[in-house]
């Protein structure tokens, strides 16, 4: 009887604590189930929201892929978040080309609307009239761009990982070229070994490696960089200087309005996406975002 009469007692208490528990599963199990579908991997996941638009993770997966050649939740926490910065500019400018009825409806058209409101922003920036003044105050500013630049021959050398570097760095202490010492080895060139600019540098061997280089007095060795894939060393061969077009604004006046029109683009873009996003409301697992 006693026995019986505690059952009783304890159904109650029971239903109420399992009310309470699908009452919490009612409330937060959507949230719970959407990170777990996130650390996974499902296609529909919530990477950020944009303005309340959901932004999936198979559109962070895509862009993965196509920039890193690597699935979205094997990237690093920088690449993950520049991926996520990059989908947001896409989606802020999508939302925009919205508000000005130039989207269509048709999901599988979003590369084609994100162009058309690139096109958009640039557009307004082209019907902006230029002056004289403006060129020759561009001009005044940039004026080293319009200067033929200086050229560098340079070395730029991978060694196989099963190569010695202190082998290598003895050699050139000794006064060996970086070329004749690896000429033997298992090696790569990582660029033209003729003389080349700044800019092609920068383009060849991405910035951090470039400026190691730009860095260098002529037949100066760089010390080794060593990587998991490799071994680094980087040798000017060559400094190639070279006198500057000629200082005349209307000699040079077709080439200011093109760089003030190329730059102006992309300073209008820049310049739109940045107010976007100051107005935007961003919210995303990966904590605060900002443009770089």
């Amino acid at each position: 009887m006693h026995a019986h009469r505690g059952s009783s007692r304890s159904l109650p208490i029971t239903r109420g604590l399992l009310a309470c528990f699908g009452l919490l599963l009612a409330l937060f199990g959507a949230n719970i189930n959407q990170q777990l579908s996130a650390q996974l991997g499902d296609a529909g996941a919530i990477v950020v929201r944009v303005n309340d638009q959901p932004i999936t993770n198979d559109l962070a997966e895509n862009r993965a892929q196509r920039l890193w050649g690597a699935a979205y939740l094997a990237l690093t926490s920088a690449q993950q978040r520049s991926i996520v910065e990059l989908l947001i500019d896409e989606e802020l400018l999508l939302q925009r080309a919205e508000s000005l009825q130039l989207a269509t409806t048709d999901p599988g058209l979003r590369k084609i609307m994100v162009a058309v409101a690139i096109e958009q922003v640039v557009n307004e920036f082209r019907r902006q009239p230029i002056t004289e003044q403006q060129l020759l105050a561009f001009y005044r500013t940039h004026r080293s761009i319009f200067e033929a630049p200086i050229k560098i021959a340079v070395d730029a050398v991978r060694l196989d990982p099963e190569v010695d570097v202190s082998v290598v760095e003895a050699l050139l202490a000794e006064g060996r070229t970086l070329a004749s010492i690896v000429a033997t080895l298992e090696h790569q060139y990582l660029a033209p070994r003729s003389p080349l600019t700044a800019g092609q540098h920068h383009r060849i061997l991405g910035g951090a490696f470039a400026r190691r280089v730009l860095a260098l007095d002529e037949f100066e060795v760089s010390r080794a960089m060593v990587r998991s894939e490799g071994s680094y060393f980087f040798q000017v061969t060559d400094i190639e200087t070279r006198a500057p077009d000629a200082d005349n604004f209307e000699i040079l006046r077709e080439r200011v309005a093109g760089e003030y029109s190329r730059r102006g683009r992309r300073l209008a873009l820049e310049t739109k996406l940045d107010t976007l996003w100051r107005r935007a409301q961003i919210n995303s697992q990966l904590g605060d975002l900002e443009r770089h």
